[in-house]
């Protein structure tokens, strides 16, 4: 049982993942587009195979890159030596190459003097010597009939004729073949590149069997090419741990008929290896002579590194299928860390796909897989990104229509009293905010305000602004209004619906114009400033606690006595945090003093005014955090006096 909750741990996640992703899509995307989408997903793998050749450079260049990785770690089989025809060789020979035939009977006996398993010889002869030259072919014929163990090459060549493209088949005179251990088949297939990465074991139109297979049978590795026997690319490893394949020169053997004892049963490979012969080939690790590639092509048999070439149109098809589903289900659940899931994802491939070339001999299409995987992620991410930007406009127009209900909770207009006014301003940061002000003339003559700040910005923190205009309202309607049943209403409220993880900093007052008393209950709130019209200023209220962390509030209560032309400035963080391009705060004294000045200068100042300052501060920066002024200014006597006459 726990294995099966393990697993359905691991499925029920993901369901739901699809099960959201599918409800979005039915959302936000027609039916028309979504067919046009998935036909699009459907359409990779196959445009990969017909437009092949990007996924084939791929390979190829994957491959390349593993060889030079791992052709380091491996060691070449002992069994093989080259012998080549160098510049020394020819310097040493009278004659022009190509010599006369009777040379190279005069170097295989010499070499096979030293009992070495085979001989194979990469120089092609399909032609008969000049009688003039002597009776060389006749010579070298017996003398490989007498080696017995001499492998002639032979090769064929894709020519264009004008009824198209057509093999030609290249082959020794019939006295060396008869005479020869076996004749073999050498094909280094070349990439479009040019490059040569892999040999062809089998052809299946002339009937021909490489060298390479036909030694590698005779040390009993067969790889099946008995019951096979079709056109088959076998890719090549190369190795040159502790050294490559080792060479000697032919010099030392053409006039010296002394056994070497290092060749004893090893299988020699003999071949022009001087560059002016050119028989030289581009590679995975780059320029490589002929008898050096054949020698490579052995080895890789010999050493059991042998991986059949898979880039066949089904291959390359299965290859980005399988690409595209493992695409799809990781772009879905890994989405919003776009390019971690593209590294991802090429990273496990190339580790995959050389673990499998190396210990598995699986040469798979990785090219295709990869070109797959990548169109298909970035499609699907891109979907995503639609779809999230469909989802963002949709939460911008909810925002704001949530920005424009908040809007109804303010005053519309400032509080006029012929004693005093009480104006307002809410700058929110975003379409809908969390500030919150309140000012009315409550029925018993008191005039209530109140500025409140809630924890966060946009759709949620407005919400909880309405939960505090509705608390307000409510005793708003009763003939006393109580500052501390109002203020323990409101905190019992959120610490219930939102189990004290919102948090709601306010300050509510009543201001009694026939006396001047202005009763204040302030719950973690940014101390307000006191002006008084002699130009000084105070700061009224102390570090409490906000609504909505605790069940039992402990408010803080403060009583002033306003005479006329005094003034009380209430604001939210926002004002004092508000930052300029260089990151400075605006701060508390720039603030007050901002306020001094204006206050002293106006009877009657709008909020926004006041905020003008804190602009010039910020030089075009935009606000972190909503912005929430409101005044209380009690009117000097004589205007207070002219307002009632």
């Amino acid at each position: 049982m726990s294995f099966v909750r393990g697993n359905l741990n691991v499925v029920v996640p993901g369901l739901k993942i699809f099960s959201a992703f599918s409800f979005r899509l039915n959302q936000h995307v027609s039916r028309k587009r979504k067919i046009l989408f998935l036909c699009w997903l459907v359409a990779i793998p196959l445009l990969l195979v017909l437009f092949n050749w990007p996924a084939r450079k791929l390979t190829n260049q994957v491959f390349d890159l593993h060889e030079k990785v791992f052709a380091g770690l491996r060691t070449p089989a002992p069994e093989l030596c080259i012998i080549g025809i160098d510049n020394k060789t020819l310097a040493s020979v009278e004659e022009r190459w190509p010599w006369p035939r009777d040379h190279f009977a005069r170097l295989l006996k010499n070499i096979n003097n030293s009992k070495p398993r085979y001989i194979l010889f990469d120089i092609l002869l399909q032609h008969p010597q000049n009688k003039l030259l002597g009776n060389g072919d006749a010579l070298l014929a017996e003398t490989i009939r007498e080696c017995g163990n001499v492998v002639m090459v032979s090769f064929i060549e894709e020519k264009v004729f004008e009824t198209g493209l057509q093999k030609v088949y290249y082959q020794n005179i019939p006295e060396f073949r008869q005479s020869a251990a076996f004749q073999g088949l050498i094909w280094s297939l070349i990439d479009e590149d040019g490059i040569s990465r892999s040999f062809v074991l089998y052809d299946n139109d002339y009937e021909a069997k490489s060298c390479a297979a036909w030694l590698a049978e005779r040390y009993g590795i067969t790889y099946g090419f008995a019951e096979r026997k079709r056109n088959e690319l076998f890719m090549i490893a190369h190795a040159r741990r502790n050294g490559e394949i080792p060479t000697l020169s032919a010099s030392a053997f053409l006039n010296e008929s002394k056994p070497v004892e290092f060749l004893k049963d090893k299988i020699v490979v003999i071949g022009g290896t001087a560059p002016i012969l050119h028989d030289y080939h581009n590679t995975s690790r780059g320029l490589m002579s002929g008898p050096r590639l054949l020698a490579t092509s052995v080895d890789t048999l010999l050493s059991g590194r042998g991986a059949e070439r898979a880039d066949t149109a089904t291959q390359q098809l299965i290859s980005a299928i399988i690409a595209t589903l493992i695409a799809v289900i990781c772009a879905l659940l890994f989405y919003q860390k776009f390019l971690l899931l593209l590294t991802g994802l090429t990273v496990t491939a190339l580790l995959g796909w050389m673990i499998s070339l190396e210990f598995f001999r699986l040469h798979l299409p990785v090219g295709s897989y990869l070109l797959a995987s990548w169109l298909t992620t970035f499609s699907l991410v891109m979907l995503q990104k639609f779809l999230a930007a469909i989802e963002q406009k949709q939460l911008e127009a909810e925002a704001e229509a949530a920005g424009n209900v908040q809007k109804q909770l303010f005053p519309k207009k400032p509080l006029q009293c012929p004693t005093h006014t009480i104006s307002g301003v809410c700058i929110p940061c975003s379409t809908a905010g969390g500030d919150f002000f309140e000012a009315f003339e409550h029925q018993s003559g008191k005039s209530f305000f109140a500025i409140a700040d809630v924890m966060g910005h946009g759709i949620p923190a407005a919400m909880v602004t309405s939960m505090v205009k509705a608390v307000i309202s409510l005793h708003r309607s009763k003939q006393v209004f109580s500052l501390k049943d109002c203020m323990e209403e409101l905190n019992n409220v959120l610490s219930n619906a939102f189990n004290r993880t919102k948090m709601v900093t306010a300050i509510f007052g009543l201001y009694a114009p026939d006396t001047g008393q202005c009763e204040l209950a302030i719950a973690g709130h940014p101390a307000l400033c006191y002006i008084r019209t002699d130009g000084s200023y105070e700061e009224v209220g102390s570090q409490c606690l906000p609504l909505g962390v605790a069940k039992k509030l402990k408010i803080k209560w403060a009583t002033l006595d306003l005479i006329p032309g005094e003034t009380l400035v209430l604001y939210t963080d926002g004002v004092v945090e508000a930052q300029n391009w260089a990151g400075e705060l605006y701060g508390y004294d720039r603030w007050f003093r901002t306020l001094k000045d204006n206050i002293l200068s106006s009877h009657n100042i709008a909020p926004e005014a006041l905020l003008e300052d804190m602009w010039s501060h910020t030089s075009g920066r935009a606000v972190d955090d909503d912005l929430t002024v409101l005044v209380l200014q009690t009117m000097p006597a004589e205007i207070a006096g002219s307002t009632t006459a």
